[in-house]
Order: C-alpha cells, then sequence, then structure tokens
C-alpha cells in the first residue's frame, strides 16, 4: 500500500485524541503510586513488566514512512532492572516480512529479523516477526496487557539479531 500524506495527517490527528486518553491513563498510573508510597513509605514502579514479554502496545497512528503504528504487539527487550522505570525498550512485531523456503520452513529474509511460529506461540494469529531494526524506548503508558512469554532460548537468539543490526 503506497503512502498516503492526507491519510497520514488524518490519522495523525486520529492519534492526538489517542494520546490524550494515555496521558490521563499516564495520571492515574502515577496517582496510584503514589498513594502506595504514602501506604508503604516505598516507591513501586508504575508497572510490573518483564523483558521477554510480549503486550498489546500502541505504537500511535500517523507515523512517518514505515514507522510502525496502530496497537500490535510488542517484545520488551530492556532489561528487567530497567523495566522499574517510566519507560521500557520493545520491538514493534509484525505479521508481513519477506522469507524463503528452507527443509520446508519459512526462514526470514533478513539476518536481522527472527520469525515467531504460530505452532510454537499459539497466541498469534500468523506466523509473525520481530523486526530487531524497528527497537523503541516508549512509555509504560503505551503497554497493554501482557500477551505471551517469549522463551529463554528464543530471547538468545533475538539478542544476536539486535547484536547484528548493531554493527556488532
Amino acid at each position: 500500500m503506497a503512502w498516503n500524506k492526507n491519510k497520514n495527517i488524518r490519522e495523525a490527528s486520529e492519534w492526538l485524541v489517542e494520546k490524550f486518553k494515555l496521558l490521563d491513563a499516564k495520571e492515574n498510573m502515577i496517582k496510584t503510586q503514589q498513594k502506595k508510597l504514602q501506604q508503604t513509605g516505598h516507591k513501586e514502579p508504575l508497572r510490573e513488566l518483564f523483558r521477554g514479554g510480549v503486550y498489546w502496545v500502541n505504537f500511535g497512528n500517523g507515523n512517518v514512512g514505515a514507522e510502525k503504528n496502530k496497537t500490535r504487539p510488542g517484545v520488551i527487550i530492556s532489561p528487567n532492572h530497567m523495566n522499574k522505570a517510566e519507560t521500557v525498550i520493545v520491538i514493534p512485531i509484525s505479521s508481513k516480512f519477506k522469507y524463503q523456503i528452507k527443509k520446508g520452513r519459512k526462514i526470514p529474509k533478513y539476518k536481522n529479523h527472527f520469525i515467531l511460529y504460530k505452532q510454537t506461540y499459539r497466541e498469534l494469529d500468523d506466523n509473525s516477526v520481530i523486526k530487531c531494526e524497528d527497537i523503541r524506548s516508549i512509555d509504560v503508558a503505551r503497554i497493554g496487557d501482557l500477551i505471551f512469554n517469549i522463551y529463554q532460548e528464543d530471547m538468545r537468539f533475538i539478542k544476536t539479531r539486535i547484536l547484528y543490526t548493531m554493527g556488532y
């Protein structure tokens, strides 16, 4: 589908409404955190989020060019000690990707992609890919419900794809 400037502007204005909802959600999270601080005397994280968790993530609308839009699954890749802050590092997951067939199995065309096969991750509607070039730091208010967790062995493979993307 070709990029359309007018459609992109319309989606960006719709995103503004959604952004206000996220700001309200964030404000409620902070108020809840402050109440707990008064009750317990120690600061709790805004959310309990974990590395390797695949959550629904609101990536917005009207983003520029090929940036990932809409609410879609995203995998948290930031270490757990960093996930206690107000931002986390995520990679969006997409069901659209280029692949080649080897030994009867779809293999990603690019070395910086990692396929999540539906037969392994049954919560997915289709085979999907983690495109490690799309790393983003986002506010925890954009994070929705947990969908599933990535297996530890697969997280090690994802790490190699991230390092490849970064030129290591």
